[in-house]
């Protein structure tokens, strides 16, 4: 149970230095409080509930993971090559395929709803 504490720790850690560190995982997260808020109010159902949660879920990820790999990188390459340059611009690019697709699969979802308002 100690380890499964402190791995938990450490992971809460990670999850604020992100937080306070990275603009755009804060905007991320409020964009999917939102959602989530927004939701909540339009008594979505089950099945929306499941795709919404798993799109915010993989948008946050992703941000994660891209501000892992840029460490990573500077770690190794602390210059700014033109290879490290592209290597962040792609992944960076990765995390804005999938925010615009969870844009979209939001708008599917809420659509419907905003329209019998």
């Amino acid at each position: 149970m100690k380890c499964f504490v402190k791995s938990l720790r450490y992971a809460i850690d990670g999850l604020c230095y992100v937080y306070k560190n990275q603009r755009n995982f804060r905007i991320q997260l409020f964009l999917g409080l939102c959602v989530i808020i927004l939701g909540g109010y339009l008594n979505i159902k089950i099945m929306e509930w499941i795709v919404l949660v798993f799109v915010i879920a993989m948008v946050l990820v992703l941000e994660l993971v891209n501000s892992v790999l840029e460490k990573v990188v500077d770690l190794v390459e602390p210059k700014m090559h033109h290879y490290v340059q592209i290597v962040k611009d792609v992944f960076a690019g990765c995390v804005l395929v999938f925010a615009i697709a969870s844009i979209i699969i939001g708008v599917l979802i809420f659509l419907p709803y905003l329209v019998l308002l």
